[in-house]
């Protein structure tokens, strides 16, 4: 799997800090993949960047491999990545009433 940002209009990514992104983007796709694609974007940016928020510790989410493996990108970063994982079609969001992010068949 390799990924990129597809533009940097898209983006708001000044174009000369365009760059690969297929390393974090197999991290995030990993974490959503071991959590089981039961959370929504907000709880895994939380669960990469290694925070201690009451639901990460009181579900044990501190205890994934994946949990602060991204903890050196801004929440910022993390949503465009993600973004851009959905746009490429390696994750989905569901339309549920709590939107949670799915893996593709593109993305298994």
């Amino acid at each position: 799997m390799e990924v990129a940002f597809s533009s940097s209009e898209m983006t708001g990514i000044p174009k000369e800090e365009i760059r690969d992104i297929t390393s974090e983007a197999q991290r995030i796709v990993l974490c959503v993949d071991i959590s089981r694609e039961r959370y929504g974007k907000g709880l895994i940016v939380d669960i990469l960047r290694g925070s201690r928020n009451k639901k990460i510790l009181e579900n044990g989410l501190d205890r994934l491999s994946t949990y602060g493996v991204l903890s050196e990108l801004s929440r910022e970063m993390l949503y465009l990545i993600l973004n851009e994982l959905c746009i490429n079609g390696l994750l989905m969001v569901t339309a549920d009433f709590y939107p949670v992010l799915k893996l593709t068949e593109r993305s298994r």
